[in-house]
Formats: structure tokens, C-alpha cells, sequence
């Protein structure tokens, strides 16, 4: 995804919470800049009740960035933690199993690229769903009568297109 894009998601989302508009925003931090920090100090301390702090401070980074863009800035140091991750696991077989069966056939499919590929989500596809990993991406894979084969078993497949940063990346799909 572009940073541009998801810094607008973003700052949409957070106008609709809020109930401001981007717009009153930046008048609102001109008119009384103390009062604008302490909004946002309680906006962050609420959404860390219910968000992870990776979330928070990608929030925080689009706020500042578009208090950037008209010159003005946040005058206090926000602070937050720093465990992001760790309610995330590698599941276990039986739990990767579970998941598999309660997959329709499409999501299955992307669920099994993520676990036995190590691709990223973003190679797959950008928020949308589109603009992804296609089945004309991979040459050497053949379909007849319902059964998938690759010419050549382990299969590295070069992207010429990868999602983060322009880097080219390289999807290894096991025998």
C-alpha cells in the first residue's frame, strides 16, 4: 500500500471518530494549540484500551504529518509502549489445520502461500484486493483436470513487483 493512501485512510478514520474534519483539525490546533495536545493525549490514551500500540503510533504519525503540512506540530512528547506484537504466535500444525478447514477455497489458497511460502500479505494483494500475486506469475504452474503440479519442485518464483518499497522480492514454494 502506499504510505499516502493509508495516511488518508487513516486520517479519515480518525476525523470519523472524532467527529472533526480535517479541516477543523488544523483550526483547531491554531486557535488553541494546549487544548489540541491534550485531544489528542486523550484519543491516544483511549485507543490503547482497544488498539495495539503499532496502530496508535501509525495514528499519531499521520496526525503529525498533516499538522506537518500546514507548519504547525505537536508540542508534547507522547510516549507508548513498546510490546506491539506480542499477542501474535506462529500457530501451531493443528491450529494452521483448523484454520485451512474453515477457509473457503480463495482464502485457503492465500493462507497456505502465507504458511508454507513465506510471502508477505502485501505480495498477495494491497488492501483492495487487487493489484497481487496472479496465477500468470507463476509459469511453472500447471493446472489439468483439477490438479495443481509445477514443472520443477521447489518452485522460486522471482516478483518483479514487491509491495514494500519497490524491492524485488523471491517466493519459494516447498515440495
Amino acid at each position: 500500500m502506499i504510505t499516502a493512501e493509508e495516511r488518508l485512510r487513516r486520517l479519515g478514520r480518525f476525523c470519523e471518530v472524532t467527529g472533526y474534519n480535517p479541516k477543523s483539525l488544523i483550526e483547531f490546533k491554531r486557535s488553541n494549540p494546549e487544548g489540541f495536545d491534550n485531544f489528542i493525549m486523550d484519543f491516544v490514551d483511549k485507543s490503547l484500551k482497544s488498539e495495539k500500540p503499532a496502530q496508535v503510533r501509525n495514528n499519531l504519525i499521520t496526525i503529525r504529518s498533516w499538522l506537518a503540512h500546514f507548519g504547525l506540530k505537536l508540542e508534547r512528547k507522547i510516549k507508548l509502549p513498546v510490546e506491539d506484537y506480542v499477542e501474535e504466535i506462529v500457530p501451531s500444525k493443528e491450529q494452521l489445520a483448523s484454520i485451512l478447514r474453515h477457509c473457503d477455497p480463495r482464502s485457503r489458497v492465500i493462507a497456505s502461500l502465507m504458511a508454507f511460502s513465506g510471502i508477505r500479505p502485501e505480495s498477495i494483494g494491497n488492501y483492495l484486493g487487487s493489484d497481487g500475486l496472479r496465477i500468470k506469475d507463476l509459469p511453472e504452474l500447471h493446472i489439468d483436470k483439477g490438479t495443481v503440479t509445477f514443472e520443477k519442485v521447489p518452485h522460486h518464483h522471482h516478483c518483479e513487483k514487491d509491495f514494500e518499497q519497490g524491492k524485488a522480492s523471491i517466493l519459494h514454494i516447498p515440495s
